[in-house]
């Protein structure tokens, strides 16, 4: 196959001159064996020959042997299709991209199209090579960083990002960034990302919890940056996350750590003041039968001769009374100390009728002139009297300080399926929701101003201490009509070793 190499004709320049003016390397050769048909000025003048001269020169006699062997596979694999880019070539400085085209006809040969592409092949070799540079920089940072689109989709992400996330890079590119964010703080990276799109960005920075896929929650200090077009509209973001898990995690504990510090700095004043509200009434409760001990003591001793029997036998029998009740008073402390202290106390059960104990207790406790309604309803329980007796006799003190003068005390007494139940009923001011629980604990006599507190503040302590010990429970109530109605339950027979 050859081309016509006349110069010019009366139907212009003919084809050889045309392609000869062209700047790309065109040749034609055999496909069978590779020999040249034809070269143009340009193919020629990269061996610095004539085109003339490399006409019928075999193409493999200037390639190497694997050249070669690829040229004559690739020569053999075209069809008439279409054209084959075959290959981009260096050659010296420059790169050359080549397009075959197969001839048919008698002789198929094979037109190649060489076409100087180094500026191209250099300026995508630069960009290959600097994003490669980029990669190793973005790998070797020691923060956590992502090429997001404007939706929040990750496109590129770095190893330190991974490791904070607990995540593959190909797990993570083409997520959302608010699936990899803590529900509570979707809306503030939402707002966050708003403000940076319209220019005002409240802080340049948002600190956010991350998930990772075990459920574990991680902190991190993100930072982004909107990378724009050349009219300055925004495209993409690169964002930058810090891990701040021990920071958060350390900040906590020592919020935890202050919060405990008050707290117990809170619970020292109360302490302090409970002890010294305690010590006032201990003080004045034991200081009124002392007074009488003392004064009646004092009038026996120096007076006895000159007492009427009848004067000497009633001072005795106060001295007596008051004896007992700082014996009361003291035993009242010890056992309430041993309740706190966890110690076991004994428990000396017999059959007892919960409804004499507390007719019994009646007439052994102060009643200051208030009047008391019963309802008593004989109910056997095993228990401990004695203790019994002073679980009623405290009730009842506790409802004479409470109930007004003219009002009436109530006590009853009634079968349950498990055993006994005790109502103290009074008529004062009642006792407010947050104390219901508090006026049983040891040593609390809740505000000063508050309604129903007064005494030592061991009394109700002590009731509950040996509710429990037989198995039972106690509990104050709002009384119908106002005031306060305490319930005791006891059940028939207490649990082996006490309630303890």
């Amino acid at each position: 196959m050859t081309l016509d190499a006349a110069g010019t004709g009366s139907q212009g320049p003919s084809l050889a001159v045309l392609l000869d003016r062209l700047p790309e390397r065109v040749l034609c050769y055999r496909q069978r064996d590779r020999v040249i048909h034809y070269v143009n000025a340009a193919e020629a003048a990269e061996y610095g020959r004539r085109p003339q001269e490399l006409i019928g020169y075999r193409l493999d006699d200037a390639l190497g042997p694997t050249e070669a062997s690829r040229l004559a596979s690739h020569a053999g694999d075209l069809t008439q299709q279409e054209p084959v880019r075959s290959t981009i070539t260096r050659e010296g400085d420059r790169w050359i991209e080549w397009v075959d085209q197969l001839l048919v006809g008698p002789e198929p040969a094979v037109l190649a199209v060489g076409r100087d592409v180094t500026e191209r092949e250099d300026a995508v070799r630069e960009l290959a090579a600097s994003e490669h540079r980029l990669r190793l920089v973005l790998d070797a940072a020691p923060v956590g960083m992502a090429l997001v689109d404007l939706d929040g989709t990750l496109r590129q992400v770095n190893r330190a990002l991974c490791r904070f996330l607990g995540r593959s890079e190909d797990e993570l590119v083409g997520m959302s960034s608010l699936d990899l964010t803590h529900p509570d703080d979707v809306e503030a990276d939402l707002a966050y990302r708003r403000s940076l799109r319209d220019g005002e960005p409240a802080d340049d920075t948002l600190a956010k919890r991350y998930l990772r896929p075990d459920g574990s929650v991680v902190w991190g200090m993100l930072k982004v940056s909107l990378l724009t077009d050349e009219a300055g509209e925004p495209v993409q973001m690169v964002g930058q996350v810090v891990d701040m898990t021990e920071q958060m995690q350390r900040e906590a504990e020592l919020q935890r750590a202050a919060a405990t510090e008050r707290a117990a700095a809170d619970r020292l004043r109360e302490l302090d003041e409970t002890k010294n509200t305690f010590l006032s009434a201990v003080s004045h409760e034991l200081r009124t039968p002392l007074t009488s001990v003392l004064g009646f003591a004092k009038l026996v001793r120096d007076r006895h001769h000159e007492l009427p029997p009848d004067r000497l036998a009633s001072s005795l029998e106060a001295l007596a009374r008051n004896a007992d009740r700082l014996a009361e008073l003291l035993a009242d402390l010890l056992d309430v100390d041993r309740i706190m202290r966890g110690r076991s106390l004994p428990l000396r059960s017999g059959w007892v009728d919960v409804a004499e104990v507390v007719a019994d207790a009646l007439t052994n406790v102060d009643l200051q002139d208030r009047a008391v309604t019963r309802d008593l309803t004989p109910v056997e329980i095993l228990a401990d009297r004695a203790k019994l007796e002073r679980v009623v006799i405290n009730l009842i003190a506790n409802a004479v300080r409470h109930t007004p003068e003219g009002s009436a005390i109530e006590v009853t007494v009634a079968s349950t399926d498990g055993g006994a139940r005790l109502t103290v009923a009074d008529r004062g001011p009642g006792v407010p929701d947050e104390l219901k629980a508090a006026i049983f604990e040891a040593f609390d006599l809740g505000p000063n101003e508050a309604p129903h507190v007064g005494g030592t503040g061991i009394g109700l302590a002590l009731v509950r201490g040996f509710v429990e010990l037989h198995g039972g429970g106690v509990w104050v109530e709002d009384r119908p009509g106002g005031g306060a109605a305490f319930q005791v339950e006891l059940p028939r027979h207490p649990p082996a070793g006490g309630g303890r």
